[in-house]
This record gives C-alpha cells, sequence and structure tokens, in this order.
C-alpha cells in the first residue's frame, strides 16, 4: 500500500514536472505558514517533560527541535520567494 501511494507521488511528481501547473500563491502561502505554525507546535508539544533546573519545564532549541523544524522552513519561505520573483 505503503509503495502504491510512493509510486503515485512520483508519477504526479514527474508529470508536473513535464506540464507544470499554475500556482495559486493566494492559497498556497497561508497554508505553508500554517503547516510550519503546526510543525513547530507539535515539536513543542512533543518534546516531553524535559526539567530544567528548579523543577520547571524548559523548552531550548535542542538539537532534535532544531532536526524537526529547518525542513519546514523552505515550504513557506519558497512560495513567497516564487511569488515576488515570477
Amino acid at each position: 500500500m505503503l509503495a502504491m501511494i510512493a509510486l503515485l507521488i512520483g508519477y504526479e511528481a514527474v508529470s508536473r514536472l513535464i506540464a507544470p501547473v499554475p500556482i495559486a500563491f493566494e492559497e498556497a502561502i497561508p497554508i505553508a505558514v500554517l503547516g510550519l505554525v503546526v510543525n513547530i507546535a507539535s515539536v513543542l508539544l512533543l518534546s516531553g517533560g524535559n526539567h530544567g533546573r528548579g523543577g520547571r519545564n524548559e523548552v531550548s532549541l535542542s538539537e532534535p527541535f532544531i532536526r524537526r523544524t529547518i525542513p519546514c522552513i523552505p515550504a513557506p519561505s519558497g512560495s513567497m520567494a516564487s511569488r515576488s520573483w515570477g
């Protein structure tokens, strides 16, 4: 099942490379930003009870946080750059 979905996604990607479709930036940018916000919120919520000094929870820019959040940034920034430059 997962392999079939991967093949369908690959087919769609190749067909869009051959015959690109116009991008609706008015819809794409807010959805990309929403996705980034949801990903950051999920990392913060799922980071667990990392107790720091004094027994209170502290959220830091630790390696797992950065590793999960950085890949989410290109979607909204790429959409905005594409809209600005053409």
